[in-house]
């Protein structure tokens, strides 16, 4: 099996801009990505192959039943003394078996769970590059508790599980999902800043939104990519901000539940 060249992987709370990031990233030759096909079965490549020759959806993909196969706990976290032989192997695998399917030297993946588990990913893959995506805490709780909505109860946790989650469960959603915001905001921050800093990016959606050439040209140097002019050009007709919603769903009761939860994760990313 080839080596693994710095894997790249997408984290944060859901809801933060990471599926339109990893849906342009995807789009470079360089990088191959999970997709609907190869979750279906990632390390057996006989029948991806097989698979490949009748089935054209090759989307990207989260991948999320993938990435969530060696947890046992109560929460999404898992760390590097998590790591298995059984677990080492299934990931080296899965992830050759991508590089080796779309013919690319190296891989992207993004599952916002996935923040919880950047120690384990590094044991398993030491020179693992980390992206961090951050949006304004109050735009990705008015995004969740529109995604609980439509899955029928606006109360039932939904994704990511940090520690604490059970007792914030228990809360009223939108001070619910505050929580949820800035527990996986803080835990991924903490532990991507204590990697080198060449595995470690943070950035904002907000800068995505405004600047795609330049947010794009600044990720591009961090993985040791190149971007075509084409690329980029079909970067910044592709991205719209859709941050103007929040303030309108919210009463203002529920934006100072808000800004109390996330307050001090709100100023250190400049939203306050």
């Amino acid at each position: 099996m080839s080596p693994i060249d710095r894997p790249i992987f997408i984290v944060g709370m859901p809801r933060s801009g990471s599926t339109a990031l990893h849906r342009v990233m995807a789009e470079h030759p360089a990088l191959a990505t999970t997709t609907h096909l190869t979750r279906k079965a990632p390390t057996c490549y006989p029948a991806l192959k097989l698979m490949a020759l009748f089935v054209r959806d090759h989307k990207p993909g989260e991948a999320g039943t993938m990435w969530d196969t060696f947890v046992t706990g109560d929460t999404d976290i898992l760390r590097a003394s998590d790591v298995t032989l059984a677990s080492r192997r299934y990931y080296t695998t899965a992830v050759a078996n991508v590089l080796r399917l779309y013919d690319r030297p190296r891989f992207i993946s993004k599952c916002p769970r996935n923040g919880m588990r950047m120690d384990f990913l590094r044991a398993i893959f030491p020179d693992a590059l980390f992206i961090h995506l951050v949006r304004d805490g109050r735009a990705v709780c008015r995004s969740v508790l529109e995604r609980r909505q439509r899955a029928g109860n606006p109360r039932r946790w939904w994704d990511v599980k940090p520690e604490g989650w059970r007792d914030w469960e228990k809360a009223e959603p939108v001070a619910s999902v505050a929580h949820q915001w800035r527990a996986v905001v803080r835990y991924v921050r903490e532990v991507g800043l204590a990697l080198p800093a060449d595995q470690f990016l943070e950035l904002r959606y907000e800068d995505f939104t405004r600047d795609p050439v330049a947010f794009l040209d600044r990720t591009a140097a961090f993985c040791g990519l190149d971007w075509s002019e084409e690329a980029r050009r079909a970067a910044s007709c592709s991205i719209e901000d859709r941050n103007d919603k929040w303030e309108k769903a919210f009463t203002a009761d529920e934006v100072a539940t808000l800004n109390a939860v996330m307050d001090d994760e709100l100023r250190c990313y400049g939203y306050r």
